[in-house]
């Protein structure tokens, strides 16, 4: 057979051909999977979901309870032990403190069954001790001092009389004479009193009957003379003219 030849140039060109469209092919792929990377990176990322607290069963949670407080209570029986320390003890602290460790793990074991936070414990404070209580002394009474009565100046005062005795008192200090006389002296002096007002009432109003007759008088006397006068001025000329002046100035005209 006889064998194909080519001539070097052809073959040399045909070569650089080859090698160009190898180049071209890698180029591509590499812009594919460039692209890709980027498609991918620009998708979002899930975000992560809260993870969901789990549902603990109580029938699990009471023992796990138990175990804690029957390991505080040996925690106590070891402080009892200690050399006179176990009063000084978490453990025991009396059956109130036991109490309310138990309601607080109770607490916090149902916080955590609905799944939130456990609530802070208090600090232990430092027991305070007791100041033993102050004997009260009981107060001195003092002597009450009787309080002194003020003497009166007509002298002691006379014990008091009972309402059986009375009129014995009576029958015995006063006699009938003497309230005959007094009861006539007080007669004397009402009858004399009554006189007297009466006199000076006949007094004030005599006198003020005689001042208002002297004034009635005084005025009639006071008409008649000017009912003489008036008739003495008509009687005569130079009367009626002084009686004609005087009415025209009385009645003035009215300008």
């Amino acid at each position: 057979m006889s064998s194909i030849t080519l001539p070097p140039l052809l073959a040399a060109g045909a070569f650089e051909t080859i090698i160009s469209v190898i180049v071209f092919i890698l180029w591509i792929a590499a812009q594919l999977i460039g692209s890709r990377n980027n498609e991918a990176k620009g998708k979002k990322q899930p975000q992560p979901r809260p993870q969901q607290p789990q549902p603990v069963d109580m029938a699990e949670g009471v023992p796990q309870l138990n175990e804690r407080r029957m390991g505080n209570e040996g925690m106590g029986n070891q402080g009892m032990g200690n050399g006179g320390m176990g009063n000084r003890g978490p453990g025991n602290q009396g059956p109130r403190n036991q109490e309310e460790a138990l309601r607080s793990e109770v607490e916090d074991f149902l916080r955590r069954a609905q799944g939130k936070p456990p609530k802070p414990r208090p600090m232990p404070q430092p027991e305070q001790r007791q100041k033993p209580p102050r004997t009260l002394q009981p107060e001195r009474s003092r002597p009450v001092t009787p309080v002194a009565r003020q003497s009166s100046g007509s002298g002691p005062s006379s014990p008091p009389l009972r309402s059986d005795g009375v009129s014995e008192h009576v029958a015995r200090h006063i006699s009938t004479q003497d309230m005959a006389t007094h009861t006539e002296a007080l007669g004397a002096e009402v009858a004399t009193a009554d006189d007297q007002l009466e006199a000076r009432l006949h007094e004030k109003f005599d006198h003020d009957l005689g001042r208002l007759e002297y004034r009635e008088t005084d005025t009639k006397q006071q008409k008649v003379d000017m009912a003489t006068e008036v008739a003495a001025m008509l009687r005569s000329p130079e009367g009626m003219r002084q009686l004609i002046v005087a009415n025209e100035i009385l009645r003035r005209p009215e300008w």
